[in-house]
């Protein structure tokens, strides 16, 4: 794992990383075969930015370290602690409840840490959240691909868009989306942000 400005302590009191922090962590790591491992639809009409700023604190989770037992014994204390519920107050209160909220949280981020993921992003899918776990920058359409094929997955658009070329293999995606099928968006690491017509 990568050494950061901030801790696994840090993580599991609720500190969220910035977006600055994760591409550094992010921009080191280099995967000779990038691939979507696993997604999950946990909610309906989330804010983007509190969605890619969950990933965020996801992926600083897996680049730190955190076990699956640890994460799963740190939600499972959110409800208990006042100072921790208020910490991941606005995540919970956006993500929780459709279709499968945070509590299948839990179990994807373990089968997502033992097959390898290093990052988490966030997939809308006609403002249907999912979160799509990767190990490098497998592209826009394995991406997709990854979403549609999950198992329980609400999928209501995906599946039909034309991803250009530049969105391939190797691409930094830190954000993907799709309306009214075949068009999306594709947000990079560098800030720039790609409309597919």
């Amino acid at each position: 794992m990568t050494s950061s400005t901030f801790t696994l302590e840090d993580l599991a009191k609720g500190y969220k990383p910035t977006a600055e922090e994760i591409r550094n962590l992010l921009d080191r790591i280099e995967v000779p075969e990038p691939k979507a491992l696993a997604a999950l639809c946990i909610s309906e009409h989330v804010d983007e930015e509190v969605a890619e700023r969950f990933c965020h604190w996801l992926t600083a989770c897996v680049q730190s370290g955190m076990t699956p037992s640890r994460f799963k014994a740190m939600w499972e204390s959110v409800e208990e602690d006042e100072e921790l519920d208020e910490a991941f107050d606005d995540w919970l209160e956006e993500l929780d409840g459709y279709p499968h909220g945070i509590l299948e949280l839990i179990g994807f981020y373990e089968t997502s840490v033992k097959a390898g993921t290093d990052r988490f992003i966030p997939f809308d899918d006609n403002s249907f959240l999912s979160i799509v776990a990767l190990r490098g920058n497998p592209g826009a359409k394995a991406i997709e691909d990854c979403v549609v094929s999950a198992e329980g997955m609400v999928v209501i658009t995906a599946g039909n868009t034309s991803w250009p070329d530049e969105l391939g293999p190797g691409t930094p995606i830190t954000a993907l989306g799709v309306m009214a099928s075949p068009s999306g968006y594709a947000k990079l690491r560098d800030g720039r942000e790609i409309e597919v017509p």
